[in-house]
């Protein structure tokens, strides 16, 4: 006779599952779990919790059993040598939401079984090559085959075999990118280009601007030779002087250096729209005007980040330097009138409606110039080593601040 499985496996699927109700309430709304009615209130133990409910609230308690110990009663019959049984029960318990018994359960049954297809595809695991491997160890595989211009194996191989767990818009794009370089690599220009403008589709920024940029190098170059105007990379971007330099002129698209090349170049012409805009954000004589410039030159910034990842770094932390110089004159108009304000304040024996009245106006400055500052502590935390003396300077006017609108506040209550 074939042996069960063992005790303790069922005791572990049994924890914290001694009984089962399925409590129903008035209101619409069922629980299952462990029921016990204390007095007026009904308590109910849950897999992830517990929720205490008045007695009137409950229409119904069905005697029933958890899918822990339906799980627990389908397990105490399967032998401990029927893999294929023994997969059955993890199925069912990864389409009843027990998804770390499923788990558990597929892993029992790779080790009696270490080639069951099954199980395999539910602990996310692919056959490649002839080797069981996870989805990322998959990619990792189709990675390194396009570095070491395995271009076929990578198209006609490895990315079939792991289209089958692509389950996830991440994971199909991943897949997609893979594709489009391996035919880019291997000189296939217009299907290389197909596959980009694809992938743009359906990508999200940054990286749908990026697949719609290649795709139009691409175009552009059908004969896949682009004309690099200087050295590539530059030499303020080589790492110790080692690096290969490519040097200006025809040069190949299947060299991956080249490609850079092509979209560090556009990548530029978006920081020299990016700089005209900083250069009118600096003139601009009102604050909306101000506004829709950052917001143009942000826009710039975002496309050549997505070509050149690092490329708008200092132009972004001009753009809030800008930004913190029209604020911080903004103080400085609401500081004069807080001085002239408050200058005014004891020179004259006044009603106390007026005085209150000024004193409250001088209030509405503070909470003004408050305001400013916390604006440019928030604009200095995307940037804290760039903009360190900035943030500090409003961290520290943030405090006196405080303790020049408790002493206004205190005045009004005194003349209360």
């Amino acid at each position: 006779m074939a042996r069960a499985l063992p005790t303790a496996l069922l005791l572990a699927i049994l924890a914290a599952s001694a009984a089962a109700d399925k409590v129903q309430l008035n209101d619409g709304r069922s629980f299952t779990g462990i029921v016990t009615v204390e007095g007026d209130t009904v308590q109910i133990v849950m897999q992830y919790g517990t929720i205490r409910v008045p007695r009137a609230d409950v229409t119904a308690i069905d005697m029933g059993d958890t899918p822990e110990m339906e799980l627990a009663n389908k397990l105490s019959g399967v032998p401990a040598d029927n893999p294929s049984a023994l997969c059955d029960v993890a199925k069912w318990a990864a389409q009843n939401n027990l998804p770390r018994q499923a788990e558990e359960l597929f892993r029992r049954v790779l080790r009696m079984d270490a080639d069951n297809a099954a199980a395999r595809a539910a602990l996310d695991y692919i056959k490649v090559e002839g080797e069981w491997r996870t989805f990322s160890q998959g990619l990792e595989l189709a990675r390194n085959k396009l570095e070491a211009g395995q271009f076929a194996a990578v198209i006609n191989a490895v990315l079939p075999a792991l289209d089958s767990q692509a389950n996830t818009k991440e994971r199909q794009l991943a897949l997609g990118e893979l594709g489009a370089m391996a035919l880019l690599r291997s000189a296939k220009f217009a299907a290389a280009g197909k596959a980009f403008e694809e992938l743009a589709s359906k990508a999200a920024p940054p990286a749908a601007i990026r697949y719609a940029a290649i795709a139009e190098v691409i175009k552009e170059n059908a004969d896949g030779m682009y004309i690099l105007s200087e050295p590539y990379p530059p030499a303020g971007e080589l790492l110790g002087g080692e690096q290969a330099v490519i040097k200006a002129g025809p040069a190949s698209l299947t060299d991956p250096r080249v490609l850079q090349a092509a979209l560090s170049d556009r990548a530029r012409k978006d920081i020299s729209s990016a700089r005209q805009l900083i250069d009118e954000m600096r003139k601009a004589g009102d604050a909306e005007t101000f506004k829709l410039k950052a917001a143009s030159a942000g826009k710039a910034l975002d496309r050549a980040e997505a070509l050149a990842p690092g490329i708008a770094r200092s132009y972004r932390v001009e753009i809030v330097r800008l930004r913190i110089e029209k604020v911080r004159d903004e103080i400085d108009q609401l500081a004069r009138d807080f001085d002239k304000e408050s200058g005014t304040l004891g020179k004259a024996d006044l009603p106390v409606p007026a005085y209150r009245a000024k004193v409250q106006k001088l209030i509405a400055l503070l909470d003004s110039m408050r305001d400013n500052h916390k604006e440019i502590v928030e604009a200095c935390k995307a940037y804290p080593r760039d903009l360190l003396l900035e943030g500090k300077w409003a961290e520290t006017n943030l405090k006196k601040i405080k303790e020049m609108r408790d002493t206004c506040t205190g005045a009004l209550d005194a003349k209360n």
